[in-house]
């Protein structure tokens, strides 16, 4: 049985032969010549995404200008999905952030008055059921919303640059992390 010290030496053995064949011959003798000059053309993903963040806020503040009323009105939040440690950027309309609240409000008042009935030993007299928001009606404010937010991009022209310059950085960007990782990214 070898001892201990003999397999730390054996080892360092072969770890210093692993490194000497590792390098040809010649390596030394190139190391003296000039290494051609690389020039790399092209932006980090994060910086591109960030470019992106900014063209999407400056598309949507005039946006908002024009469009005036609050339910057509467009937000970004950053938020962090439930059983996610990633946050993720959701731009929603005015409309939609008040079906949410509105549906949270219910949501938590069924769920209150279910609770207060089991702590006084009362047999629950509401089954708990979907709120009072219908997709319908967000599907059918999202067909209006869809309709001005044409009439505003055809009619504005600082409006249209902003959604060119949006276009074309979403473009860089998918170019860049298809590059990167060969797919398109998820979202």
């Amino acid at each position: 049985m070898k001892s201990a010290r003999q397999l730390a030496l054996r080892k360092a053995l072969v770890l210093a032969v692993m490194t000497i064949t590792a390098f040809p011959v010649g390596a030394a003798a190139t190391a003296d010549t000039e290494l051609e000059e690389v020039i790399v053309h092209g932006k980090q993903l994060d910086v591109l995404r960030k470019e992106l963040i900014k063209a999407e806020d400056q598309f949507f503040d005039r946006y908002n200008e024009l469009v005036g009323k609050q339910e057509y009105q467009v937000h970004c939040t950053v938020e962090q999905p439930i059983g996610s440690r990633v946050p993720r950027r959701y731009c929603r309309t005015g409309y939609e952030q008040n079906a949410l609240a509105q549906a949270a409000r219910e949501a938590a008042m069924m769920m209150q008055n279910f609770l207060d009935q089991l702590r006084r030993n009362v047999p629950p007299t509401q089954v708990m059921t979907t709120t009072s928001v219908s997709p319908s009606s967000i599907e059918g404010k999202h067909r209006e919303f869809k309709k001005v937010m044409l009439d505003k991009v055809t009619h504005d022209e600082t409006l249209l640059k902003a959604l060119v310059n949006h276009a074309r950085l979403m473009d860089r960007y998918n170019t860049v992390y298809r590059e990167k990782f060969g797919k398109q990214e998820e979202r």
